[in-house]
C-alpha cells in the first residue's frame, strides 16, 4: 500500500494513543537510565598559556612557534612516561588507578589551534578527576619545561575545581532522546502494519485498488 502525507497524517490521528503512550515511556525509561543506572562521569579541566618566547613581543612568528610547542606537548602529555609521573603524585585515595587509567582519562587539545593548551580529565570520581588535573597543573609547567629546551613559558590561565554536577550523563539530552526514540520506535511499527494490512477500510482504498469511481455505497443494516 502506497502512502501520501495524509495518510501518515491520518496514521498518527488514529494511532495517537499508542504514540504519546510510547514517547512518555521512551522518556521515562531513558530518564531512569541516566539517573539510577549509567556511571556518572565527572570532568575536570586545566588550561596552559604556552609562549615560546616571553622576552619579545608577541609576533605572528612567535605565535606560529608557540602553536607549534603546544602540539609538542600534546604528544609529550600522551607519553607514558608522563602517566607515570602524575601516578607517583597520586595521594593513596587514588590508588586505584592504573598508568593506562590515567591516560585513558585525558584528553588533550590546543584551543581553537591557538597558544592555550586545555587539559581535561574525566573519571567517575569527581574528586579523582580533581586530583589528577591539580597534579597536571602544579607539575606539567616544570615537567615539559624539562623536556625541551627552547620551552619558553607556560602559564596556568585555568586551575583545577572539584566540578559538583556530573558532565555525563545529560539527563535532559538523554530523556529527551529516549522519547524521541520511543515515538520512532512505535511510528515505524505502526507504518509496517498498515503497509502490510491489504483490508479494504475506506471508499479511497477502494479507489486505489480498482481505479474506478465510488457509485454510491450501502450502509450496514443493525438487526
Amino acid at each position: 500500500m502506497e502512502f501520501n502525507f495524509k495518510d501518515l497524517l491520518f496514521i498518527i490521528a488514529r494511532r495517537a494513543v499508542a504514540l504519546v503512550l510510547a514517547l512518555v515511556i521512551g522518556a521515562f525509561a531513558a530518564f531512569l537510565y541516566a539517573s539510577f543506572i549509567a556511571t556518572p562521569r565527572y570532568d575536570c579541566e586545566v588550561t596552559l598559556v604556552v609562549n615560546a618566547d616571553p622576552s619579545t613581543t608577541a609576533t605572528t612568528g612567535t605565535i606560529a612557534a608557540s602553536e607549534n610547542l603546544v602540539k609538542a606537548y600534546i604528544a609529550t602529555m600522551k607519553d607514558y612516561s608522563f602517566a607515570q609521573m602524575i601516578k607517583r603524585e597520586l595521594p593513596a585515595s587514588c590508588d586505584g588507578y592504573s598508568v593506562s587509567d590515567i591516560r585513558d582519562s585525558m584528553t588533550l587539545s590546543s584551543v581553537d589551534n591557538s597558544q592555550i593548551l586545555s587539559v581535561k580529565i574525566t573519571t567517575t570520581s569527581s574528586n579523582d578527576s580533581y586530583q589528577i588535573a591539580k597534579i597536571i597543573e602544579e607539575n606539567a609547567p616544570f615537567t615539559l619545561r624539562s623536556y625541551f629546551d627552547n620551552a619558553g613559558s607556560i602559564v596556568v590561565l585555568r586551575r583545577a575545581e572539584i566540578q559538583k554536577n556530573p558532565s555525563a550523563p545529560n539527563i535532559q539530552l538523554t530523556t529527551v532522546l529516549g522519547a524521541i526514540l520511543g515515538f520512532a520506535i512505535v511510528f515505524i511499527i505502526v507504518v509496517a502494519l498498515e503497509m502490510l494490512d491489504k483490508r479494504i477500510k475506506t471508499e479511497e482504498d477502494i479507489e486505489k485498488y480498482v481505479k474506478y469511481p465510488i457509485l454510491g455505497t450501502i450502509n450496514k443494516l443493525e438487526d
